[in-house]
């Protein structure tokens, strides 16, 4: 939270905007992230990534529309998920089977951008959209930082 900001009730789930942050302010967000891990290590970093009120998946500097949140996989290890900032009981699952409604299997796609001679890049497919509960262009940013792969994303037109 940004100071001068009142927290949500304890409670309450969070209910993140939608729709507002561009595909730039996705990647910074990432970048964020890879910086938090390196500093702070992997047990940190998943604890951190995997609070729906973290600096990472609610309003606050890092993400100013708080309609962004960070996923965190193993970059060489299958799907298996490390973290997801809005849905944190996935964390520790394999999700290299999730596709979309095109047949994509999203996660492998995001995994393999990370582990491109760059060790970034970005991940183009329809997905569900919250605002509009229809399948809408989604892109993500993912990027790798040692054996890890980070990843946040937006809807765009």
């Amino acid at each position: 939270m940004l100071a001068g900001q009142p927290a949500p009730p304890p409670n309450k789930p969070v209910v993140p905007p939608l729709g507002n942050s561009s595909p730039e302010q996705a990647r910074v967000l990432v970048q964020h992230a890879a910086d938090y891990l390196q500093r702070f290590g992997r047990e940190l970093a998943i604890i951190e990534f995997n609070r729906p009120r973290s600096v990472f998946n609610s309003v606050s500097e890092f993400n100013p529309n708080g309609d962004l949140y960070v996923v965190m996989f193993w970059a060489n290890r299958g799907g298996v998920q490390l973290a997801h900032g809005r849905h944190p009981q996935m964390a520790g699952k394999d999700m290299s089977g999730v596709r979309n409604i095109e047949g994509i299997f999203v996660n492998k796609e995001i995994i393999k951008a990370c582990n491109t001679a760059e060790g970034n890049g970005w991940v183009a497919f329809k997905w569900p959209n919250p605002a509009s509960q229809q399948f809408a262009p989604r892109r993500v940013y993912a990027q790798k930082v040692d054996e890890y792969c980070i990843a946040a994303g937006v809807f765009v037109d």
